[in-house]
């Protein structure tokens, strides 16, 4: 199956935080954004000194990274960060966007999307019961 892939679920795998099989199982077949790609880097960051160390694990995760065009870029800054109790993310906005521009799920271990799944039309998989 196909879709998007939250920084979320890439660190809850990496990190084998609850629903990292879960993630593991979704992530061989998703798309990352660079995006998130770069908010996966800042969390290592925190307690790993090595970029080449950082980059490596970010990229035996995940297949397919892709960048985000300027239509889906416009999209997900017009959703409201606000739609949840807390916060969305512009990285959070952006997986959502891509999501429902290409009809595909958004796999995330943040459980706040759930929230915003039907009001804006996206299918959100958690990786966390």
């Amino acid at each position: 199956m196909s879709a998007v892939i939250d920084s979320s679920a890439v660190l809850a795998a990496l990190n084998r935080e609850p629903g990292w099989e879960r993630a593991m199982e979704l992530i061989p077949e998703g798309t990352l954004l660079t995006i998130s790609f770069g908010e996966v880097a800042t969390k290592l960051a925190r307690y790993i000194d090595d970029r080449e160390m950082i980059a490596g694990l970010i990229h035996v995760s995940v297949l397919d990274l892709v960048n985000l065009d300027a239509d889906l870029a416009l999209e997900a800054g017009l959703i409201d960060p606000r739609l949840v109790k807390g916060w969305l993310s512009l990285a959070d906005r952006c997986c959502i966007a891509y999501a429902k521009a290409h009809a595909i799920p958004a796999v995330t271990a943040d459980r706040v999307w759930s929230e915003i799944a039907e009001p804006l039309g996206v299918d959100i998989l958690q990786i966390r019961d």
